[in-house]
Order: C-alpha cells, then structure tokens, then sequence
C-alpha cells in the first residue's frame, strides 16, 4: 500500500450473469482510499468468538480501472499470482448492499472465461484489488520472487 495506496483487500462472492461482473466484498478490512463516498462507520455484530463487536468502516468500490490479484501457495514453497485487468462498475440505482464492503469487478474478459481462467489457475478467496496502473510491476514482482504469474 505504501507504493500503491489505491489497494484493499477483498473477496469474491458471487457472479452477475446478466451485468458480466462478480461482487466483491469483505467483512470488515477496507481502504477508505478507493472509497466511493465517505465510508461509514458502524459497529459489526461479532458472534464468532467471545470478542466484543468490532467498529467497522462499511463503503462501495469507487468505479475505475482495477486489476484483481491473488496470490496461491501451490506447496513446496511455491506460489503463483494471478491477475486480472479490469473495472469496479458504478452502482446503478439504490445500492442495496450498502451496509457492507461492496463492489462489482467486470473483467477485461467475459465473466465466463474469467472464471474459468481463474478457477484453473488455482483462484482463492482471498484476494487484493489495485485501482492504480501496478499490473507491469506485480509481473516484475512475480518474476524476482520465481512466482509463477498468469495473466488473465
């Protein structure tokens, strides 16, 4: 974050079929930085463990150009990163996720192919959103620490 300040963590959930895109979300780590309005602050029910209820930031991807990144262990210290260009759309209407993370990625390719290339390419959860143009240096990352890098 310190060369790309522009970076949250976030997860995939779901496809939209018809709107060619997938929803991003997180619980509860965001970076107000790609924030499309000012986040809001809320305490998060926390049935999980015996913790006392978090105070999470909650707000919507600002759209712009983004490149979706995950990095898979593939075991014997091995990893490979995978990229993915494209967008963060903008919210069309009442945002009726709202009191979460939310965002909508839509792939340079079609969603199908995406998934697909993803899904072969050992894709996981856990993944990294960069508004900023770092796609020419996470492939110089990927090469200085032998990853294997795949581009989708």
């Amino acid at each position: 974050m310190r060369v790309y300040p522009q970076t949250t963590f976030t997860e995939m959930f779901c496809p939209d079929w018809k709107g060619d895109s997938v929803f991003l979300s997180h619980m509860g780590e965001y970076n107000y930085k790609i924030s499309a309005e000012k986040p809001r602050l809320t305490e998060k029910d926390f049935p999980f463990t015996s913790a006392d209820n978090p105070t999470v930031a909650y707000g919507t991807y600002k759209p712009g150009k983004a490149v979706f990144i995950n990095l898979l262990p593939a075991g014997n210290e091995k990893y490979t990163l995978i990229l993915a260009q494209g967008e963060i759309l903008p919210v069309k209407g009442e945002n009726k996720m709202a009191e979460s993370v939310n965002g909508w990625f839509k792939s340079t390719k079609p969603l199908p192919e995406f998934l697909e290339e993803y899904s072969k390419a050992g894709g996981t959860h856990h993944s990294v959103l960069c508004y900023d143009d770092c796609i020419d240096a996470l492939v110089s990352f990927a090469s200085a620490m032998d990853f294997k890098c795949v581009i989708i």
